[in-house]
């Protein structure tokens, strides 16, 4: 799927007293070499579990108000974005977006 695929997100740090906090506003699946703009779709989901940026030195920068000044960077699949990408392939869609209903990278819910 990653030769078909690219997987983007916007991470931040969420600092809450003494503990940072990962998160990740935003994901992006889309088609290489289709220049669409708009998404076919748009996924509501629990929490961004394990997806985390490519490049391992990424600084997560701090929550800001406004998160499109948060840039998306490339991002590491999870499983669940891999079904995605499955179901992309069935359905013919060139762009996917998730958000959840927590920002907080979490591998389960009790987490």
């Amino acid at each position: 799927m990653n030769k078909r695929f690219t997987m983007e997100g916007i991470f931040y740090r969420l600092d809450v007293g003494r503990v940072d906090y990962v998160c990740r506003g935003l994901a992006k699946i889309a088609r290489k070499g289709e220049a669409c703009e708009e998404a076919d779709v748009l996924f509501v989901m629990v929490n961004p579990r394990s997806c985390k940026p490519t490049d391992d030195l990424y600084v997560y920068p701090p929550y800001q108000d406004e998160l499109f000044e948060i840039p998306i960077v490339m991002a590491k699949q999870d499983p669940t974005q891999y079904q995605l990408m499955r179901l992309m392939e069935r359905m013919k869609w060139n762009r996917l977006y998730i958000i959840n209903l927590s920002d907080l990278r979490a591998g389960n819910l009790t987490d």
